[in-house]
């Protein structure tokens, strides 16, 4: 049932006051497929946030954070 509702929300985008932030949620059928996706991402500056979350159906998930560096406000991997 998660897996379902994700597929539909995959992408939120929003303006914070501190910075301008991107938010995904990538999934992987298995651990080796997940990695390669969050490595994949990690190469275009996004960031992981949080651990890795195993359904009950045995699917990962990882949220994951990118944040417009324009102004500078924050070193990648600082704590907000």
């Amino acid at each position: 049932m998660l897996s379902k509702y994700l597929k539909h929300f995959t992408l939120v985008n929003f303006n914070s006051k501190l910075t301008n932030m991107e938010y995904t949620i990538v999934s992987g059928a298995t651990d080796l497929e997940l990695i390669k996706r969050v490595t994949e991402l990690f190469e275009t500056g996004w960031e992981t946030e949080g651990g890795v979350v195993i359904s009950p159906d045995g699917r990962f998930y990882q949220a994951m954070l990118r944040f417009d560096d324009e102004g500078e406000e924050f070193q990648a991997g600082q704590e907000l």
